[in-house]
Order: structure tokens, then C-alpha cells, then sequence
């Protein structure tokens, strides 16, 4: 049997991983380790794993560890840089150890491959229960110094938050400075959205700048990047920093607010005017969307007491059609007299809707008067007006039309952008 030890590799952030001091030390380490014992190896490399995703149904390769472990002549050794590798809440980690007891695993960690940790023995086990539990808090204390840096540095002054610079920005002793260059290109944003130009058209305008290139696409700028740059309250001055943590309940609490006042490059008025604008954009989407939600009975329910025409409410996990009283706010009790009315409990929009539904294909099903008007009325040959065929006509050649002239302006931009980059090489 040829034996094989499993290397499992990860690191918590992608700092670690860019910098090589991690996932390339976890390998050669685990490679001479492998070496040493004189078998062959299988690596599980995991990347980048945030510490908060550390549950086994979140972490594939460590499953394929797992299932080749439970193979007849499966994996009986495996190597980790450090416990925590393997996990660091306890249900994680208790389920993995169990796996490992029932196969009679050997776990090497580090650089020590003369003497595993045999889980049967009891000793062993409790060494490395306990060496997980210092590693999860070792993690833990130095997530805490990071995040009381940062406070104590934004309290001292400071204003750059750290990780990616914000485009129309510089970074000077940790302090966010102007970019005289990027900061016209993020007015230019502004002023063009102002004045009626899509986050398209915008779009166009970036990739045709040589001068410049978003944080992170290496592939030209993104509409979504350019639409939050837009809500972004950085580029009026504001910032605000929160420190939060989570409850055992899974809920976040905010610990402490800090409000960082920063070198504005956008004036306030235009800023808001920008937001307006993207906030009707935004409400004339949801409203499209929301035209396929419109309930099946509405406006058609009425109260038979008061008369009063019932309304549809929409929550986040229930949706009804309302009672009379619901109406109170809005009538004061002068056009419609509800204080009496008998509907004392709201229909559930879905399963009213089904029922109806259900009903009147029923009701269509079995009924011969219906059967007969639709034949008379729908069988029989019959042409559209040619009013509205050519109607119809003039609007689908408009709207192919539109799309052309977007696929050509599109198609001459990307020329336009070849030959700039082209001279710009000569």
C-alpha cells in the first residue's frame, strides 16, 4: 500500500496569501514534512478562507480531505501549520476530530513530523483540544489589537481607513490627500451624471481615459463601481468608521461610531443632485418590478358592512390584504363609519390568490356556456387591424434600431480606445 499524507493549507486573509509569507511557507513546509516521513502527499490547498467561514460545509477542499479519509485505505496521516488550520469554532473542530478517531488519524503540525499527535491516546487529545482553543484565542486578541489600531489611529487624526486607496485619492503618513489627476475625473463623473448622462455613457468616457485605471478591474471600469462611487458621502467630506461585533445570536452590534472629516472634491449641492437622480432611476425600476406583485383581488374586495374597498399590504414575510381599521389613518372615519365592522382577521395574499385562481379554472373547465363563446368568439379566422400591425411593426424596427446604434457606438469606442493605445505605444 502505497500511504499518502494529507497537506491542508490556508490563510485568513488575502494579505497572507499576496505576500507569501504563508501559503508558499505552508507548502514547502508541509513538502519536506511529507519527505521526511518518506510518503507520498495529497494537497488540499483552501486559498484564502476568512476566519468567519470556517464550518465544514463552507470549506470544500477540506471535505475532499474528509471523504478520502473514509475511503478503504484511505488517508491516515495528515499535516497542518497550525490547529487552527483544521478549525477554530468547537463544532467544527469537534466534528473533524471524531472523523479522525474513527480512522485512526496521526496529525503532524508544523515542522515536528518525529512524534504526531495519536488521537487515541487520551493525552494527546487533550494537548491539542487545548492548543486549538490558545490558537482560537491568540486569533482573536490579535483580530482585537487590529481593530483597536485602527480606532486608535483614526482618534489621533488619521483619515485612511486602510485596504484599497479610494480612487481620486492619496495616501500620505495615513492621511487621505486630493489627487489633483483622479480627483477632475471623479468631478467629471458627477457633472456628467448631472447632467442626464447614463453610468453607461460614463463608462465609455473611463475606458477611453489612458491617464487612468479603476483600484481593481484589470478589464475597464464597472458600472456598479461607478454608480457606488456616486453614493459615496467620502467625496462630500464624510466618513464614518463603525466597529462592530457579533452577538451569539448572530446579530451585529455597533461597538463605537468615529466620523472622519476628509478633503471633500465633490460640492454637496451637486452630490445630492446626483442622488436624487439615481433615486428616481432606482424607484422606476422597483415600480416595474412590482408590476408583476400586484395582487389578483385588488380593488375588487369590498367590506359589506362599510363598503370601504380593501387594501393589499406587502411585508417581509407576510403579505395580505388589509382590514377596514387598516384604512383608519388614512379616512378618519369621515367618509367611511368602520368602528363596527365585522372582518376581524387579514386573507393571506398568496393562498387567496390560489384559491381564486384555482376557482375560475375550474369554474372555466366544466362550463359548456363558456366552452361555446370561446369558440364562437376566438376559433374563428380572424386578422388584426392593420392599424396596429403596422404600429407594432414601426415599434419593434425602433427599438432594433435603438440597439444597432448602441452595438456600433459600443464597436467604434473600442477602436477609438485600440487606436489611442496604439499611438500612444509609437
Amino acid at each position: 500500500m502505497n500511504e499518502k499524507i494529507g497537506l491542508l493549507y490556508r490563510v485568513s486573509s488575502l494579505q497572507q496569501e499576496t505576500d507569501g509569507n504563508s501559503l508558499d511557507v505552508q507548502r514547502e513546509m508541509g513538502r519536506k514534512i511529507s519527505q521526511k516521513l518518506g510518503v507520498g502527499y495529497i494537497e488540499y490547498d483552501e486559498g484564502v478562507q476568512s476566519s468567519f467561514n470556517v464550518e465544514v460545509n463552507l470549506r470544500p477542499k477540506l471535505v475532499e480531505l474528509l471523504n478520502e479519509i473514509q475511503k478503504e485505505n484511505g488517508i491516515r496521516k495528515v499535516w497542518v501549520f497550525n490547529t487552527d488550520r483544521l478549525g477554530r469554532t468547537s463544532q467544527s473542530w469537534y466534528s473533524i476530530l471524531k472523523l479522525f478517531l474513527d480512522y485512526g488519524v496521526q496529525i503532524y503540525i508544523g515542522e515536528d513530523y518525529k512524534k504526531p499527535y495519536d488521537l487515541t491516546n487520551s493525552v494527546d487529545k487533550l494537548v491539542i483540544g487545548v492548543l486549538s482553543l490558545i490558537s482560537q484565542y491568540d486569533n482573536e486578541l490579535r483580530r482585537l489589537r487590529s481593530v483597536m489600531g485602527k480606532r486608535n489611529s483614526l482618534k489621533s487624526g488619521n483619515t485612511y481607513l486602510g485596504s484599497t486607496i479610494p480612487f481620486g485619492y492619496s495616501v500620505k503618513g495615513k492621511k487621505l490627500f486630493v489627487n489633483d489627476k483622479e480627483s477632475e475625473y471623479v468631478k467629471k463623473i458627477f457633472s456628467m451624471y448631472d447632467e442626464g448622462k447614463s453610468s453607461m455613457n460614463i463608462k465609455i468616457f473611463l475606458d477611453k481615459q489612458l491617464d487612468i485605471k479603476p483600484r481593481r478591474s484589470r478589464y475597464g471600469w464597472n458600472i456598479g463601481t461607478i454608480q457606488k462611487m456616486m453614493r459615496n458621502k467620502l467625496y462630500i467630506g464624510e466618513q464614518v468608521w463603525e466597529w462592530k461585533e457579533k452577538l451569539p445570536n448572530g446579530e451585529e452590534q455597533i461597538v463605537e461610531t468615529i466620523t472622519i472629516d476628509i478633503p471633500p472634491i465633490v460640492e454637496i449641492d451637486l452630490w445630492k443632485r446626483v442622488n436624487d437622480r439615481m433615486n428616481l432611476h432606482l424607484n422606476d425600476i422597483r415600480n416595474k418590478n412590482n408590476q408583476n406583485e400586484i395582487p389578483l383581488l385588488k380593488g375588487i374586495l369590498k367590506c359589506k358592512k362599510c363598503g370601504l374597498v380593501l387594501s393589499h399590504r406587502f411585508r417581509e414575510t407576510n403579505h395580505y390584504y388589509g382590514r377596514c381599521k387598516e384604512t383608519k389613518w388614512k379616512y378618519n372615519n369621515k367618509k367611511f363609519d368602520i368602528s363596527d365592522c365585522s372582518i376581524g382577521k387579514s386573507l393571506r395574499i398568496e393562498e387567496t390568490d390560489v384559491k381564486v385562481f384555482e376557482t375560475i379554472i375550474d369554474v372555466i373547465r366544466n362550463s359548456k356556456k363558456i366552452k361555446e363563446q370561446y369558440k364562437t368568439k376566438n376559433l374563428t379566422p380572424k386578422w388584426e387591424d392593420e392599424t396596429l400591425l403596422k404600429k407594432r411593426i414601426g415599434t419593434i424596427k425602433k427599438y432594433l434600431n435603438e440597439k444597432i446604434k448602441e452595438r456600433n457606438n459600443c464597436e467604434n469606442e473600442i477602436v477609438e480606445i485600440h487606436l489611442l493605445k496604439i499611438k500612444e505605444i509609437l
